[in-house]
């Protein structure tokens, strides 16, 4: 949780952190793994939120879609580099890159959402 706010934090107060370089030679912000971290972190959190306790087909799908949407998560930062070829996210010359990436990016927002739904209605349903 603490990641979170700190993401926050950078984000809203003081923003100057995401463009501190770790590398000058490579081009290596701090937001590109202060983002990577939050992302894996809102999805951990929800994967956690959710209930298990019941064997029920809408509880196994439930449990599965968290699996799989964290090791989307984990796997954001890989992918990124790869559709950017930087760790510096620009997309240059790249449209349909980016719009990969921007799919990509609000599937892993929205998926958490949606497993949150589907729980809800799960509990609701016992």
């Amino acid at each position: 949780m603490s990641i979170l706010v700190f993401t926050f934090y950078s984000l809203f107060v003081e923003p100057e952190i995401l463009s501190l370089q770790l590398s000058k030679t490579y081009n290596i912000p701090l937001g590109s793994f202060i983002s990577w971290s939050a992302i894996v972190t809102y999805t951990l959190l929800i994967h956690n939120f959710i209930s298990n306790s019941t064997k029920s087909l809408l509880s196994k799908i439930i449990t599965i879609s968290s699996r799989v949407n964290l090791i989307i998560a984990l796997m954001w930062l890989p992918v990124t580099f790869g559709l950017s070829g930087n760790l510096a996210f620009n997309f240059q010359n790249k449209p349909l890159a980016y719009k990969i990436w921007i799919g990509y990016t609000l599937l892993l927002i929205i998926i958490p959402i949606l497993i949150l739904l589907l729980n809800s209605i799960g509990k609701k349903l016992k």
